[in-house]
Parts: C-alpha cells; sequence; structure tokens
C-alpha cells in the first residue's frame, strides 16, 4: 500500500508539472496554428458600399487621365478615427524560431488579400514590430468602435501614422469617415489656372482682331485717299485744257 501510495504522489507531481509548464505553451501553439489555418481557409471580407468609400478600396489613390496625374489623394490625420475592418481579419503570432530574436517571430496573418479561389494564394503575412503590440491590442479591445489615431500608445504622431497607414493600406482598417482628397486645392487651382489661359487667350485674340480691323480701316482710307488724290488730278488737267 506503501508503494502504491508513493506512485500516486509521484503521477499527482508530474501531471502537475506538466499542467503548469507544458500544457500552456502546447496550447497556445495548438490555437495559434488552428488560427493560422482559419484565417488560410477564409474568403476575403465582402465590403458593403459604405465600407468601400471609407476603406483604400474606393478611398485610394486613382490615375486622371483627364488631368494626366494621380489624383484623389487621401491622408490619414492624427485625429482621424479608425477601426479594424473585421474583428477576424487580423491575427498576431509569435512563432518558434528555434531560440533566435524573438523579434523577428512576430507575425500578422490577414484574410484581406485571401483569394476566392480555395487556397490560390498564399497565406499574407505582415512583419509586427513588439512596440507596436499594444497598439495593436488597442484595436483588438476597443472593436467595433472608432479610436483616434493620436490616442494609440505609441510613442511619437509620425509613429502612429505610420502604423495605421501600414494596416489602411493592406486594407485590414477603415476610417469612421470619407477622408477629404488633399489634392482638391489643387485641382481648383488647375481649373482656376485653365480659366485665366482661356481669359488671357480671349484677351490676346480681341487685341489681334482690333489690330486686324484697324488695319483694314487704314488699308481702306488709304485706298479712298489714293482716289481722291487721281479725281482731283484729272479735274485740275480738264480745267487746264479748257483754259487752253
Amino acid at each position: 500500500m506503501k508503494k502504491r501510495a508513493k506512485f500516486h504522489a509521484t503521477c499527482h507531481r508530474l501531471l502537475d508539472e506538466l499542467l503548469r509548464e507544458s500544457v500552456p505553451i502546447q496550447m497556445d501553439n495548438s490555437v495559434d496554428e488552428m488560427a493560422q489555418k482559419f484565417m488560410h481557409d477564409a474568403l476575403p471580407p465582402m465590403l458593403t458600399a459604405e465600407e468601400q468609400l471609407t476603406t483604400i478600396q474606393e478611398q485610394g489613390e486613382r490615375w486622371n487621365s483627364d488631368l494626366n496625374r494621380v489624383s484623389n489623394v487621401v491622408e490619414l490625420q492624427p485625429d482621424s478615427r479608425v477601426r479594424l475592418l473585421r474583428r477576424h481579419c487580423l491575427r498576431v503570432v509569435e512563432q518558434d524560431n528555434g531560440g533566435e530574436n524573438d523579434e523577428d517571430n512576430i507575425v500578422a496573418y490577414y484574410t484581406t488579400d485571401n483569394a476566392r479561389v480555395y487556397h490560390d494564394r498564399p497565406l499574407s503575412t505582415l512583419g509586427v514590430d513588439k512596440e507596436t503590440l499594444p497598439a495593436l491590442e488597442v484595436l483588438f479591445t476597443s472593436y467595433p468602435e472608432y479610436v483616434s489615431i493620436d490616442s494609440l500608445p505609441l510613442t511619437t504622431i509620425e509613429d502612429k501614422i505610420a502604423f495605421v497607414s501600414t494596416l489602411y493600406e493592406k486594407g485590414l482598417v477603415r476610417t469612421e469617415y470619407e477622408l477629404a482628397h488633399s489634392d482638391d486645392e489643387d485641382e481648383e487651382g488647375d481649373e482656376s489656372d485653365s480659366d485665366d489661359d482661356d481669359d488671357d487667350d480671349e484677351e490676346e485674340e480681341e487685341e489681334e482682331n482690333g489690330r486686324s480691323k484697324q488695319g483694314l480701316d487704314g488699308t481702306h482710307w488709304r485706298k479712298a485717299t489714293t482716289i481722291e488724290l487721281r479725281q482731283c488730278a484729272m479735274l485740275n488737267s480738264n480745267n487746264n485744257f479748257a483754259n487752253n
């Protein structure tokens, strides 16, 4: 009986150590592996018309063939409010690279670039700096509410905008409202310049027409004067002939 009790105690101790040390690690790895498979199996998010207008799908830069340049340029501002496009469109995991640098082990899998054909493309990944993890956590925990960019827990406003811009370009976040086009003023300036050019062209045309009219009037005057002089000369010659 003593050996049996001792054996049971040893088994309990070993199982406690296993549950305390090994099982949590294996559970995390298993959950991450299942999440990775889910991200690869998932279809890309289907956006509504409103969502398209507040994401890079319709809010991004476009080539304007009329102006022969890029237009519809938008810029994220510190007071711009954003949120994740979908709660499960992004998954952050820590990979095991055999004891190498931990900062290179953190990656994010996302579904916005997935193909609509099953596994037609490899799973999209995004490198994640350890400093940006608190900001990602804010986006995850605040969903579906919007948060301003300047409220994210990063060091500088430049870091905050760069962080959100990366997610925005991947289609992972949407803005609360449509962003104003930063090139609107330039387009208005181009239109005013073209109007000024048209006005200048009209003025030059009027001046040219005026000079043409003046030239025609002068020609007519010179012709009329020549005819009158000839008539006067003929009258004088006739008078002289009559007197003689």
